[in-house]
């Protein structure tokens, strides 16, 4: 150790029982208080691998209230913890505690969305990417401890312009991640990252099908229209053409875009359940649309066809891997064999086929527009949440002039028999 125990500075090696510490007092502290944490997260010197540190255990927490302060502070008094009101930051609730191996957890508690809160996590992370300023850092707390060992205070003050100087770095790369995620979108139409996201074509030609079916057919109904994008582009539509939006911004966007053309747009609501009459429709489409194939057989006519172009259950699935997040649990199952035994006991398959694509980013902006129009890829993401695994993901795209993922897309064209 740096330091002698009678000393008030003391650093230590980086030591990753720090990690295991933080586990177990985090634990400790959901079981308190876990009805008003939004989110924890170990922030300060010993969250960052190779930092020397002084052994105190850094804990932020943000917080869904603020209100019932006092009775989280008794909560946390009970499990050993010292109160220390705000300790000089307005806005916080600050605790102390020590264990018997005289390691120290300071935890720092803020009411959810506090631009403290978010200067630790940007801090942090910055800094467990750039590994540059991390011995940076190292360096300068040991030339200050050279100095100030027996001066806390001025040890603190010390390094003050580093902490400036990197939360600037952190907040300028966090706002222009924020930009590019925070662009409008706008029914199902990517013109944003045209030239910065590819996609390769499936070998089918999904319009160009249903074009073939349409000189036979009275009444069509398109799912999940989306803006109305694909529906529109379809040449001898008939006149009883009708679509489907669930997602409540696209429908007003589908109404116009598609009211020149006399197409009705109904709004459904979450459940597949089609608010539409018993055999109406000659054909129904679906592009990338979830179903319930008891209702398309059900609006169906007799000899009614299906036609639906799917994207697999694993969509992008090296995406969530880089990010360190699973793909979404709910679609995992989701392919063309599930696909044919589920919809088989309701129509007669004619035709299916699967293709896997590569989907390529050029750049970490084209990344977060797709997160932020594809919301499922990764549910509730956050710039925050995910923002040191982001600065590694455009470190790698710079590096290696892009990133590839893998896409799955299904065909299948099913008729109404019985």
């Amino acid at each position: 150790m740096l330091g002698c125990k009678n000393k008030i500075v003391q650093l230590k090696p980086y030591d990753k029982l720090w990690i295991e510490l933080y586990e177990s007092e985090k634990n400790k502290i959901i079981n308190q208080i876990d009805n008003y944490i939004v989110s924890i997260e170990h922030i300060g010197s010993t969250s960052i691998k190779n930092l020397i540190a002084k052994p105190i255990i850094d804990i932020v927490i943000s917080l869904n209230s603020v209100k019932k302060y006092k009775k989280i502070a008794r909560k946390m008094v009970d499990i050993g913890y010292e109160f220390k009101g705000e300790g000089g930051i307005s806005g916080r609730l600050f605790f102390i505690k020590q264990d018997s191996s005289r390691t120290y957890f300071h935890v720092h508690a803020f009411i959810n969305g506090s631009q403290e809160y978010i200067n630790h996590i940007l801090f942090r992370d910055y800094l467990r990417v750039h590994h540059l300023y991390t011995d940076d850092y190292s360096k300068l707390k040991l030339q200050l401890f050279e100095k100030f060992e027996n001066d806390r205070l001025a040890y603190t003050e010390g390094k003050n312009e580093f902490i400036k100087k990197i939360l600037v770095k952190a907040r300028n790369k966090y706002e222009k991640y924020q930009k590019e995620y925070n662009q409008p979108f706008k029914g199902w139409d990517f013109s944003y990252i045209k030239k910065r996201m590819t996609n390769e074509e499936v070998d089918w030609k999904y319009q160009k099908i249903i074009e073939k079916y349409l000189p036979n057919i009275n009444c069509l109904l398109d799912m999940g229209t989306g803006g109305g994008e694909v529906l529109s582009s379809i040449k001898g539509l008939p006149l009883c053409t009708i679509a489907t939006e669930g997602y409540r911004p696209n429908v007003s966007i589908a109404k116009k875009k598609l009211a020149s053309l006399g197409i009705k747009v109904v709004r459904v609501n979450k459940g597949n359940q089609l608010p539409l009459q018993n055999n109406k429709f000659d054909l129904v489409i679906n592009r990338h649309e979830s179903y319930d194939p008891k209702e398309v057989y059900r609006v169906l006519t007799p000899n009614g066809i299906f036609i639906t172009q799917q994207v697999g259950g694993k969509e992008c699935h090296e995406l969530n891997d880089f990010l360190g997040t699973h793909c979404n649990l709910e679609y995992d199952f989701w392919n063309l064999s599930y696909a044919i035994n589920q919809i088989s006991d309701y129509l007669k398959i004619s035709e299916s086929k699967t293709q896997y694509l590569q989907t390529t980013f050029l750049d970490i902006g084209a990344v977060l527009y797709y997160l932020k129009a594809v919301m499922w890829q990764i549910p509730q993401f956050t710039v925050l949440e995910y923002f040191e695994k982001l600065i590694l993901l455009e470190q790698y795209i710079s590096e290696n002039k892009k990133f590839t993922c893998t896409s799955e897309r299904f065909l299948i064209i099913g008729r109404k028999t019985k």
